[in-house]
């Protein structure tokens, strides 16, 4: 893949040599069939510097490729034909943070713990801080650790929302004692009569209750009005008898 005008700093900084085309020399892996295939999926970033994956991508974004039979990822690829061997327990960081690059001078191989540091995910971010969102420090007095990995809490704003916790619902939880219950005396009937000493009888019962007089009287007089109608011996037994 040639790459014609371009100046001494440009190609510096996207690792082209001289003559303007990408470095082929085989440390291990590819040939230079594999190498022709691998530049024609390259599209070459001038302001970065970085070379862009045209082909597949994973899920999480890094350049996909079928190498030796079997699929593997691009910028790994990349580092050992150009850089040489990835050991053990080694990973690959983007120090471009372009997870499409396959620039083997935007590659490092470092540690799990290292390549996580250098991370942009949340708890990478989250622990970097050392004050809460109120400005509280993260010293070992004031930091709480929780059951899960990667947790942690401020003792301080744990104990300013539990004072506020408390005094919102210390009546309705914890009510104050010997405080005397206020009872509500009814000077009326359900029906309007007033509770005098004539219209009232207390009512001697589970309940004891006081019954209004006056609403005693008025049902008397409903019940006697409304009188059940007669049932024949004749019309209970043998039914109704033609006239």
């Amino acid at each position: 893949m040639m790459l014609v005008g371009l100046s001494d700093k440009v190609k510096k900084a996207t690792n082209v040599n001289v003559e303007g085309e990408i470095p082929s020399t085989n440390i291990i892996g590819m040939n230079v069939e594999q190498i022709q295939r691998f530049q024609k999926k390259i599209e070459l970033d001038l302001l970065s510097g970085c070379w862009n994956w045209k082909s597949g991508l994973s899920k999480d974004g890094y350049a996909k490729i079928y190498h030796n039979g079997k699929d593997t990822y691009g910028h790994r690829v990349a580092y050992e034909h150009w850089n040489g061997k990835i050991l053990n327990g080694l990973q690959i960081d983007h120090l471009c943070r372009n997870r499409k690059c396959v620039n083997p001078s935007h590659l490092e191989a470092v540690t799990t713990q290292e390549n996580s540091i250098r991370g942009l995910s949340i708890w990478v971010v989250n622990s970097k801080k050392t004050h809460c969102p109120q400005g509280h420090e993260y010293s070992k007095e004031n930091t709480r650790y929780g059951i899960k990995k990667n947790e942690r809490w401020c003792k301080k704003c744990s104990l300013i929302s539990d004072i506020k916790y408390r005094k919102s619902n210390i009546r309705k939880n914890y009510p104050i004692k010997n405080t005397p219950k206020i009872k509500i005396v009814k000077t009326h009937c359900p029906q309007g009569h007033e509770y005098s000493k004539e219209n009232t009888y207390i009512r001697f019962n589970k309940l004891s209750a006081r019954k209004c007089r006056l609403c005693d009287k008025l049902a008397r007089r409903k019940s006697r009005l409304i009188k059940p109608t007669p049932i024949l011996f004749f019309d209970k037994v043998l039914g109704s008898i033609p006239r």
